[in-house]
């Protein structure tokens, strides 16, 4: 089963992103893939976790991140998407 986490950023310190975390090390049974709204920062440890950041910078990227959103929704064809 392939788990899809879509969160805005991930880093260090963040509740949310601590939630994420814990659950991709939690749940080692499954597949995961990790998608950001902003860039991801490196140095936040997923282990070998595939990252996709979609790069939104501001409200006229909206369009644009929802289209990549999708093509990578269909892409990696999720069975479950885990969003916050």
């Amino acid at each position: 089963m392939k788990i899809m986490h879509i969160i805005d950023s991930i880093g260090i310190g963040g509740g949310a992103e601590s939630i994420v975390a814990g659950s991709i090390k939690e749940m080692k049974n499954y597949e995961h893939c990790l998608v950001t709204l902003y860039r991801y920062h490196e140095e936040f440890e997923l282990g070998n976790i595939n990252v996709t950041s979609l790069g939104w910078k501001s409200v006229w990227s909206i369009p644009k991140t929802v289209l990549r959103l999708r093509k990578i929704i269909r892409e990696q064809n999720p069975d479950i998407i885990h969003t916050h």
